[in-house]
C-alpha cells in the first residue's frame, strides 16, 4: 500500500510540475519550451504559488489542515484549467509526440538515458549512510511535527518542545510545510515522503538538467547521453561528504540538497544557452527570473549564491560581447533576491511571532 501511495504521489507531483510549466509557457509566451523545461520550470513556480497561499497562514499560526485544503483546492484547478489548455491546444499530445520521435530515431541512447535516471534514482533511494544528521533531522522533524500537531513549524525540530516563537531564520521557507501538507494527504511518514518521494523528485529533474545541458552544448542525441553518464560517474567516483554528490546520493531532499542539484545548475544552464543562442536570450533571461523569483521558499542560501555564480558569468559575457547588456540583465535578475534578502533581515531581526 505505501509503494502504491508514493507511486501516485510522485505521478500527481510531476502532473503539477508539468501544469504549472504550461502556464508560465502560456503566459509568458514561451513557445520553444519542450515538456523537459515545462515541468523543471513548473518545478519552481509550483513552490512559489504554494508559498503565496502557505506564508499567511504560518504567520498567523493557522492549523496546518487548513492549508491543506486551500492547497488541495487550488493543484485541482491547476490540474483542471492545464487539461483544458490540452484540450483546446493539444499541449501535451505534441510535447509526447516530440519525445517519441526522439525515442524511435535514437532508440538506444533513449534507452541508455531512462537507465541513467533509473540507477540514478535506485543507489539514491538505497543509500543508507548518515551524515549532516542536523540537516536530515531538521526537514523530517518539522514535517513530523507539523503532521502530528496540526501545526505549521511551531514545534522545535529536535526535541519537540514548542517554540517560544518561530524560528525567523527558516520563516520564508514553506518547502518543508508543503511536504507536511502532501504527508497530511497521503498518509505517508515524513520519513517516507522526504526520503523516497522528494529524494526520486529531485534526482529525475536533475538527470533532467543534466540533458538539457547536452542538448544545449552539443545538439547530438550521443554526446547528451555520455555526457550524462560521464557527469553521473563523476559524481559516483568522488563521492565523499565535502562534495555535491553527498547531496545527490544522500541529501537531495534537503533544501539545500535542491539549490545545489537544480538550482545552481538551471541559473547556469540558461546563462549558456542565453550566450550561445541569441534567439533564445529573451527565453533564457526569463526562466532566470522565474529562478531568482521562486527559489527562496525552497532554501534562503539562494540570496547570495546565485549572485556569486552569474556575477562572474555575466562579467565575462560582458566582456565578450563588449556590451553592458547582459550586467543590464543581471542587475534586473538580482532585484527579486534584494527584496527576499530585505525581507529576510526584516523577519529575523526586527519581526517576532510568539507561538
Amino acid at each position: 500500500m505505501t509503494l502504491f501511495k508514493i507511486i501516485i504521489t510522485l505521478i500527481t507531483l510531476f502532473l503539477l510540475y508539468y501544469s504549472c510549466g504550461l502556464h508560465i509557457s502560456q503566459i509568458l509566451k514561451l513557445k520553444k519550451l519542450n515538456m523537459i523545461e515545462k515541468i523543471i520550470m513548473g518545478f519552481f513556480t509550483y513552490y512559489f504559488l504554494h508559498f503565496i497561499v502557505c506564508i499567511p497562514f504560518k504567520i498567523k499560526l493557522a492549523p496546518l489542515h487548513y492549508v491543506t485544503i486551500i492547497w488541495s483546492i487550488a493543484a485541482l484547478a491547476l490540474l483542471v484549467s492545464a487539461a483544458i489548455i490540452n484540450i483546446r491546444n493539444r499541449t501535451i499530445l505534441n510535447d509526447l509526440l516530440v519525445i517519441k520521435k526522439y525515442a524511435l530515431e535514437h532508440k538506444i541512447v533513449f534507452t541508455c538515458l531512462i537507465l541513467l535516471v533509473l540507477s540514478q534514482v535506485t543507489i539514491s533511494n538505497l543509500s543508507d549512510l548518515s551524515i549532516a544528521r542536523w540537516d536530515r533531522g531538521y526537514y523530517v522533524g518539522d514535517i513530523s511535527s507539523s503532521v502530528y500537531t496540526d501545526t505549521i513549524s511551531q514545534y522545535d525540530t529536535y526535541t519537540g518542545e514548542k517554540l517560544l516563537m518561530l524560528n525567523t531564520e527558516y520563516l520564508l521557507e514553506t518547502y518543508q510545510n508543503h511536504e507536511a501538507s502532501v504527508c497530511q494527504i497521503t498518509g505517508l511518514s515524513a520519513m517516507e515522503q522526504q526520503c523516497t518521494v522528494m529524494t526520486t523528485v529531485v534526482v529525475i529533474l536533475f538527470m533532467l538538467i543534466l540533458m538539457q545541458m547536452g542538448n544545449t552544448f552539443w545538439k547530438d542525441a550521443k554526446s547528451t547521453a555520455l555526457f550524462c553518464f560521464f557527469v553521473q560517474m563523476i559524481h559516483f567516483l568522488t563521492f565523499n561528504i565535502s562534495v555535491e554528490s553527498s547531496y545527490l546520493y544522500l541529501r537531495a531532499f534537503e533544501g539545500k540538497g535542491i539549490l545545489i542539484l537544480l538550482i545552481l545548475p538551471c541559473c547556469f544552464l540558461y546563462f549558456i544557452q542565453g550566450a550561445l543562442d541569441k534567439d533564445r536570450k529573451r527565453e533564457a533571461f526569463l526562466k532566470t527570473m522565474i529562478i531568482t523569483i521562486s527559489s527562496f521558499c525552497i532554501n534562503m542560501s539562494v540570496i547570495y549564491m546565485i549572485p556569486f555564480l552569474l556575477g562572474p558569468c555575466m562579467m565575462g559575457r560582458c566582456i565578450c560581447e563588449r556590451s553592458l547588456k547582459p550586467f543590464k540583465h543581471l542587475v534586473i535578475e538580482m532585484l527579486p533576491l534584494v527584496i527576499v534578502m530585505a525581507a529576510y533581515i526584516v523577519t529575523s531581526r526586527f519581526i517576532f511571532i510568539y507561538t
